[in-house]
């Protein structure tokens, strides 16, 4: 059976991630684990993820400061933060900073499972539109060599 896609969880509670890491493998979703946004950040840069779930209280790195190193390298890399602490400010500046999504806890695994799915259905369509850009750029200089 092929992935539906591939996720990154970086959560520094192990009890999450499992909760997670299951849940989506079992919808069919190839997904690695972080315990902190250091880690999740090393991870970004050396694999292709379709989505990351980033908590944003975490040691180390904090999910903020990891969204931002994440969003630097890859912009069009849908990220979807989740806090217990947050306010509807916070999801609004997380929106405006460029987050997919902003998810309270305790949270509906189906809420998560949407806005997952929803947030690979993007990258999938945006990296879909890049490749039908360059191909027409492609075209568009072969034509004017002729």
């Amino acid at each position: 059976m092929s992935s539906k896609g591939h996720i990154l969880i970086a959560d520094d509670e192990q009890s999450l991630r499992l909760v997670l890491d299951t849940v989506l493998s079992k919808d069919g979703y190839e997904v690695d684990t972080a315990e902190n946004g250091i880690q999740a950040l090393e991870m970004v840069k050396s694999r292709e993820y379709e989505t990351v779930i980033l908590d944003i209280c975490m040691p180390q790195m904090d999910g903020l400061q990891a969204f931002s190193e994440i969003h630097k390298i890859k912009p069009n890399l849908p990220i979807i933060l989740m806090t217990t602490y947050g306010s509807g400010q916070d999801a609004v500046e997380a929106m405006k900073r460029g987050a997919f999504e902003y998810i309270m806890k305790p949270f509906n695994v189906e809420q998560v499972k949407f806005y997952v799915a929803r947030a690979i259905r993007m990258k999938r369509l945006t990296c879909e539109v890049e490749q039908l850009f360059q191909k027409v750029k492609i075209l568009n200089q072969n034509k004017k060599e002729f």
